[in-house]
Formats: structure tokens, sequence, C-alpha cells
């Protein structure tokens, strides 16, 4: 993260937060949007790339986690110990099983593919993940099947938020459009936050889409 918080992971358990946070999350435009909340809950978290940054950076104390993967905990009580922080782990498929307290933030970067053949298309062209072992990772990284995750955060975030409290979700500009994304989350303020490529990356084209309750 920088000089005064590190950060541990295998690599089976990044998702690519840290390119994330360098491409979108850790610039003051964003950070200043959110310096109000006192709480935060990062869902899909892998070993927390984004709550842990944003957690550090806001001064924010009440950290949580949400992951499908229970071993991306090891990760977690490592940096959490290194630091000497605090933090919360749900082992929980979106908020499926999710039982934790509400926050002020909940940050989201669900895995990008809703279709096997999206899938079978980046392994084919872009991935050096090859053995059965590193495919199936890599799977539950990136494949939402039938956007069945999205659907699952989109409907019931808001139970899960503190009065003010708002969800911010990361999408690929590819394959999750804005409607689809808002046709789930009803009734609720939106606004999009920039669009922007991921340098080392570029094949990936995103979004940030905030929802206010």
């Amino acid at each position: 993260m920088d000089c005064d918080f590190t950060l541990f992971y295998k690599q089976e358990n990044d998702g690519c937060g840290a390119l994330f946070w360098d491409a979108v999350y850790n610039h003051d435009d964003f950070l200043n949007t959110h310096k109000d909340c006192k709480s935060i809950l990062e869902i899909c978290s892998g070993p927390g790339f984004i709550g842990w940054g944003i957690a550090h950076a806001l001064g924010i104390e009440e950290v949580h986690f949400g992951d499908i993967h229970e071993p991306v905990n090891m990760d977690l009580a490592k940096t959490a110990e290194f630091n000497n922080v605090d933090y919360n782990f749900h082992l929980s498929d979106g908020f499926k099983s999710y039982k934790g307290p509400k926050v002020d933030l909940i940050m989201v970067s669900p895995p990008f593919f809703t279709k096997i053949e999206q899938f079978e298309h980046f392994q084919e062209h872009y991935s050096t993940l090859n053995t059965e072992e590193q495919v199936e990772h890599h799977k539950r990284r990136w494949l939402d099947l039938d956007m069945n995750l999205h659907i699952n955060v989109l409907n019931n975030f808001s139970k899960y938020l503190n009065e003010n409290g708002r969800c911010v979700i990361l999408a690929d500009k590819e394959y999750i459009d804005k409607d689809m994304l808002d046709v789930e989350a009803k009734n609720y303020k939106r606004s999009t936050y920039k669009e922007f490529n991921v340098k080392e990356k570029p094949h990936w084209h995103s979004y940030i889409r905030t929802y206010y309750i």
C-alpha cells in the first residue's frame, strides 16, 4: 500500500485489487467523497487491497471483509497482525451468509465475466494460469455466471448500510452495462464516479458505480 501499511497475500487469492487501487481508489477525489465514513465492508475481498487501502487512507478503524474463499482470511490475519490493526472476516458468497453489522461504506469488485464463453476466451487469449488448480482459482475470481453474485449484492446491500451509507461497485464496461446494475439496484440514488482503464491490463475498461440509500 505505502511505507506505513504492508499487505500480505497469496497469488491465487489476488483479484488484481492492487491494480484497481492504483488506477482509481488511491486518489484524493475518490477518497474525499467517502471521508465521512467510519466503517467499511469489502465484499469479494480476497486479501483486502481495497478495504485495507481505504481504511488506512481515511483512518477507518471498523473494517470488515467478506469472501466465499475462506483461505483469504489467512492473508487478512497476517496483514492485520503485521500492521497491528483489527478486522472482522465473514465467510459469505455475497450477502448470502453475511451476519455482520451495518456499515457506512460497502466496496464490491465482483467477478467480471457473466458467461462461461467470456471466461474461456479470456483464458485462451490473456491468461497465463494453465494448470487445473490455477484455472479453478481464476474461475472463482473472475466468473459470476449469469450475474448471480451481482444480483445478490444489488438486491441486498441496503440492508447492511447505515443511514447515509453507500455501496460502491467496480464493473467492467464491456460485460456489465450500467443499466444491468440499475435494474437490480432499484430506488437508490446513483452516480458514476469515473470510467478508467488499467494500464497494465489494456483489455480492461472499467467504471465505478455508487449507490446511496
